[in-house]
């Protein structure tokens, strides 16, 4: 019945939301590598993005505990802040090749899906639906970070 789906979308989104965390930590290592091969504003734009990531594992964390989701979606604003604004700045970076910019606007977009994702989340019924945007954002994110990886920089 209706309570079967309502368990069947919980686990859904707890599964998602264990991937999520883990993909958020995988981007973390890779922002930190990353910034290792920067320097000056770069290098800063690079360590935004580790923070972000950081605070983007702290609200999928969140979102696995009996907490609200407003306090997740409150790190998913601030990280989206930090990842937009250092994103911006390495994709019109002159000192990153067009590969490693592409990739940094295909992390950007995954940024602004994973924020509409979460907004979406907190509303209760639909809340599966934001879950599986932020999942298609993760990929768009792995996706963003390989083109970086395969980058020359």
């Amino acid at each position: 019945g209706a309570a079967d789906s309502f368990d069947t979308a919980d686990t859904f989104i707890m599964i998602a939301n264990i991937a999520i965390l883990a993909g958020y930590a995988l981007f973390f290592v890779y922002a930190g590598k990353f910034r290792e091969l920067l320097s000056g504003d770069d290098a800063k734009a690079a360590a935004s993005m580790r923070t972000a990531h950081l605070l983007l594992m702290v609200s999928a964390l969140l979102l696995l505990l009996p907490l609200p989701g407003l306090i997740a979606l409150i790190f998913e604003i601030v990280a989206w802040f930090m990842m937009l604004s250092a994103c911006g700045k390495l994709m019109n970076s002159t000192n990153i090749p067009e590969l490693a910019a592409t990739g940094m606007k295909k992390v950007r977009l995954s940024m602004i899906l994973s924020l509409i994702g979460g907004i979406i989340a907190i509303i209760p019924i639909i809340g599966i639906v934001g879950a599986i945007l932020s999942l298609v954002a993760f990929f768009i994110n792995l996706s963003g970070w390989s083109k970086v990886a395969k980058s020359e920089i």
